[in-house]
């Protein structure tokens, strides 16, 4: 008998060698179409099971369109990828034929950006609102504010990543600045002991920083005081010439 076959027993388990240490049943593949009560289309208004919206939210909903419902899936649907059920608002149109919801269009689920069910509030007017034609005249108007919008959403988004790329640039710079004990000490310290002398372009760095950080009327000063020194060391060597 091979060694697989003395690994694996008779109720058809795969063991681990003979410490045992590990176990796993073989199992068949589960194979065929998830069950329709899976899909969210599947629980509409008319669905048997199908969890109505409160009695006075229903009410408003009515008084802004006849046609319009909500209701959400019971509490042991099954739903794709273990969801919890969420509110959904429908809107009766009779063309619809489909087997999951004949005589119903879904408009939206009611869930945040991160799949989780929201309560029933004014919100849901909102969205509707937002959605509807009416608001915008025609079709080809609501076509571009749609458009109008996403792209507004993106240039938020590459607004905000730039901005968080901007402050973490600026805590960078803050922590390299920083007085650090490890290895030789601070690398903007100025050693007089021979071991470590600063190079031409650190000492450029410092005095351009200084000149950033100091007031104008100081740099003037200096700046002028500079001129002096200058003016004297000229007016002295010229008289040694002479």
């Amino acid at each position: 008998m091979s060694t697989i076959n003395r690994a694996r027993s008779k109720r058809g388990t795969i063991l681990g060698g003979k410490s045992q240490q590990f176990k796993q049943q073989v199992r068949k593949p589960m194979t065929g179409p998830a069950p329709r009560e899976s899909i969210e289309h599947f629980w509409h208004p008319d669905r048997p099971g199908s969890e109505p919206a409160p009695a006075d939210f229903a009410q408003k909903l009515t008084e802004t369109h006849a046609d319009l419902a909500c209701c959400r899936p019971p509490a042991r649907a099954p739903l794709a990828n273990g969801k919890a059920p969420a509110w959904i608002v429908w809107y009766r149109r009779p063309r619809v034929t489909h087997h999951l919801c004949p005589g119903w269009l879904l408009l939206f689920v009611w869930r945040d950006d991160n799949d989780v069910p929201m309560p029933l509030d004014e919100r849901i007017f909102a969205t509707l609102y937002a959605a509807s034609a009416k608001q915008f005249g025609n079709g080809k108007a609501y076509f571009e504010r749609a458009i109008e919008q996403k792209m507004a959403d993106a240039k938020a988004a590459r607004e905000r990543d730039y901005a968080n790329h901007i402050q973490a640039k600026r805590r960078e710079f803050i922590q390299s600045t920083r007085i650090s004990t490890a290895g030789k000490g601070n690398k903007f310290a100025r050693h007089h002991d021979g071991t470590l002398q600063p190079s031409r372009g650190s000492l450029n760095w410092h005095l351009e920083r200084r000149r950033q950080l100091m007031p104008s009327e100081v740099i003037q000063a200096e700046d002028e005081a500079k001129e002096q020194r200058r003016a004297l060391i000229a007016d002295s060597a010229k008289n040694r010439v002479d």
